[in-house]
């Protein structure tokens, strides 16, 4: 999960937000739901990658992430084997408990407009 963690991380500073969380109003993301789906075990020192995605709805609240772990394509014979997959469900807060809507983040970087998928 830790690994899942940093892979959301770089997003953050990828998505020029970190402004946003170090402002007076602050931002944090907090973590709802974590559902873990173990396939097979990653064997010391083998190499994997970790591909994330976001995605959010119409509610215009809660962010959903997808990691899936996978076999480093340097290893991969064929498609790629799959480790594991991490599906979080998180919402963004301001420092006074307020949401933070994510249309406000999509609307703040280029990079969130592009990376994330809007679902109606």
């Amino acid at each position: 999960l830790a690994n899942a963690e940093l892979s959301r991380w770089r997003t953050v500073a990828a998505g020029n937000v970190l402004s946003r969380a170090m402002s007076k109003e602050g931002m944090i993301f907090l973590a709802a739901e974590n559902n873990v789906k173990y396939i097979r075990a990653i064997n010391p020192m083998q190499k994997y990658v970790i591909s994330t995605t976001c995605t959010v709805d119409s509610e215009d609240k809660w962010f959903y992430y997808t990691h899936t772990f996978q076999e480093h394509p340097d290893d991969a014979k064929a498609q790629p084997k799959i480790f594991a997959t991490v599906e979080l469900k998180a919402v963004a807060k301001q420092n006074d408990g307020k949401t933070l809507k994510p249309s406000v983040l999509l609307e703040d970087s280029e990079f969130y407009k592009e990376w994330v998928t809007k679902v109606e």
